[in-house]
């Protein structure tokens, strides 16, 4: 083991160092030195961080995780969102699953592929006949097509 190699174990491990890195201390002054700087520094830094907590504090934290009425009433609020969410959705999906005219163009389509590709000419006076029988009337009369 070299000095810089005991350096990087001794600063990530303090508390633990293996025999061959205390063989190399043995034999090495400065990293012997280095290592019991660290181990001073460790031990005083462990020392200094045994602070003993302030009187009631345990109950202050307990009181105030418990009176946080914001946080309980964006909680409810959420959970009442999603509930009106679903709800909409099963409602609209059951409103819009009953649509007769749907149901019937979707079965058409299935059952006859072949009406997307057949052409049936008919006469101009086809459409103002069938608008006549709604109660309707076209506005604009239509012309034949004229070949290009």
């Amino acid at each position: 083991m070299n000095c810089l190699d005991f350096r990087r174990l001794v600063l990530a491990t303090p508390r633990i160092v293996d025999a061959e890195a205390l063989a190399h201390a043995r034999e090495c002054v400065a990293c012997r030195e280095f290592h019991e700087r660290q181990h001073e520094l460790d031990a005083r830094l462990f020392t200094a961080l045994q602070v003993p907590p302030p009187d009631g504090l345990a109950d202050r934290i307990l009181v105030a995780r418990g009176l946080h009425p914001r946080r309980r009433r964006a909680v409810w609020a959420i959970a009442a969102s999603l509930v009106v969410a679903v709800a909409l959705g099963v409602v609209v999906r059951f409103h819009l699953a009953i649509d007769p005219l749907g149901g019937e163009a979707i079965a058409h389509v299935a059952e006859e592929p072949q009406s997307f590709t057949s052409v049936n000419a008919v006469g101009n006076d086809y459409l103002p006949a069938a608008l006549a029988e709604q109660g309707l009337k076209a506005v604009v009369a239509l012309a034949p097509r004229r070949a290009r």
